[in-house]
């Protein structure tokens, strides 16, 4: 192909130079749209006006949210589990709440009478009520429960049975008369006498105290043929298991029934002015003690659990609600992911 000639400058002198200027398209093509005179502002064609933005500037960023099944499946069933963890801890706190508020009231209430005629009565209905319990004292099973402090010396609580009137079967109830310091030599217990005769105990129902800590184990019942008046751990059930052990006649069931709580006394023996100890918890004509046995003191009753864990298990239920809040933002950060 032969190359064009290049015009020559006479060409360009048969160019008229007033001939009119061509008028443009009506439709402008795309590149000269921008510059077409019917679209152009005042203020140039580079004005806000005439200015279009481009698509990816007029829209806004998208995020995708695509997780994957595995995922998904792993917190539809986690989620749940941890909320509902969460509210069965709140529920425990409420219903552990509700059950001490109870038991503090129950010290308004009116005295529960004891007796061998009435049914046996469960721990949980007696415990921290007024109760009056009338029999006598059973002299002969008195123990000492050790290593009981009080005003920073060591002394023994005075837990002596007290056999229920009435009843075809003997009924029994321990009943805390109040504590006696330990003496210089501790191979020798110290004698403390019980009342004699019918007697009428008022006083507060406590629970079996919790499962002590023994250097040595220590077998309810008989020492050296004779009742252990010293003990370490003392409980209702482990006194009932004693007497068992220490009948001589197994087929002959003249064990008694203990109730399962501790009677602990309003004040101990003679430790209030009233004829026959009226005023500090029993009714009953006392027979003079001897001048050398120690002196009853009163101690102030076991207080009620803090809070019983309540607070434990609502700081529990704030720690699976904290996990489901966890598990859900990883879930959706994880999978959330911003469009290119």
């Amino acid at each position: 192909m032969a190359d064009a000639p290049f015009p020559s400058f006479e060409s360009f002198d048969s160019i008229d130079p007033v001939a009119p200027f061509p008028e443009p398209p009506a439709e402008p093509c795309a590149l000269c749209r921008p510059l077409h005179p019917a679209l152009v502002p005042a203020d140039g064609p580079l004005g806000g006006a005439a200015h279009e933005p481009s698509p990816s500037q007029s829209a806004p960023r998208r995020w995708r949210f695509r997780p994957g099944w595995p995922a998904t499946l792993t917190t539809a069933l986690l989620l749940p589990l941890l909320i509902a963890l969460g509210q069965w801890q709140l529920g425990r706190a409420e219903t552990k709440e509700a059950r001490r508020a109870e038991l503090a009231a129950r010290s308004q209430f009116a005295p529960w009478l004891l007796d061998g005629t009435a049914p046996l009565p469960t721990a949980e209905a007696l415990a921290y009520r007024p109760v009056e319990a009338a029999g006598e004292y059973d002299a002969a099973h008195q123990m000492l429960l050790d290593n009981q402090v009080h005003d920073g010396q060591a002394g023994y609580r005075v837990i002596t049975p007290l056999t229920l009137a009435g009843g075809d079967r003997p009924q029994q109830i321990l009943v805390d008369r109040g504590w006696v310091p330990a003496p210089a030599d501790r191979s020798h217990a110290p004698q403390v006498p019980a009342p004699q005769g019918p007697v009428l105990a008022r006083g507060t129902a406590m629970p079996p105290a919790k499962a002590a800590f023994l250097l040595a184990p220590e077998e309810p019942g008989l020492e050296n043929g004779h009742w252990r008046g010293v003990w370490q751990y003392l409980t209702p059930e482990r006194y009932a298991a004693a007497r068992q052990a220490a009948n001589a006649a197994p087929a002959v069931d003249v064990a008694p029934v203990v109730l399962p709580v501790v009677l602990q006394l309003a004040a101990p023996d003679g430790a209030a002015p009233g004829r026959g100890g009226e005023a500090r918890g029993e009714s009953v004509a006392v027979a003079p003690a001897s001048r050398t046995a120690p002196q009853l003191q009163p101690l102030p009753l076991a207080p009620l659990p803090p809070d019983d864990g309540a607070a434990r298990n609502r700081a529990y239920a704030g720690q699976w609600f904290a996990f489901a809040a966890t598990l859900a933002a990883l879930y959706v950060g994880l999978n959330l992911r911003r469009r290119p």
